[in-house]
């Protein structure tokens, strides 16, 4: 006599799985809404991620987030690094793009209708620095 003994499985997903989906899903949504926040145009606020990058290209994204327009001395070459964690208004990106520029050597020159990059000038200049 022989028994056949035969065993199915079904497939079925186990709760705490089914929690952890859940959770993913959440925090997922939760990442993507804080992103969104973080540059929402309607708050005038952005963060800034320039990590080893082009001044030029730096210097013309900060102008076009401002609103100035920037005239860049060809003199001015290199990399930097403008990196906010939490938004920044236009001003303080303004600001930001200033300190670091004083940093490398290089200083901006506001005019009623430009902001100038260029290398530190003489000290008979330093009046019109920003």
């Amino acid at each position: 006599m022989t028994t056949t003994t035969s065993c199915t499985i079904t497939p079925g997903l186990h709760p705490q799985r089914v929690w952890l989906s859940w959770a993913f899903f959440i925090f997922c949504v939760y990442l993507v809404s804080s992103s969104a926040r973080a540059q929402d145009p309607s708050a005038n606020q952005a963060t800034l991620n320039f990590v080893g990058a082009d001044i030029e290209s730096v210097v013309r994204a900060v102008g076009h987030y401002t609103g100035n327009t920037f005239i860049i001395d060809p003199r001015v070459k290199g990399t930097i690094n403008l990196v906010s964690e939490k938004p920044v208004t236009k001003t303080q990106a303004f600001e930001m793009l200033s300190a670091v520029l004083r940093l490398q050597g290089y200083a901006m020159v506001r005019t009623a209708d430009y902001v100038m990059s260029c290398p530190r000038p003489m000290r008979s200049f330093r009046r019109y620095l920003c």
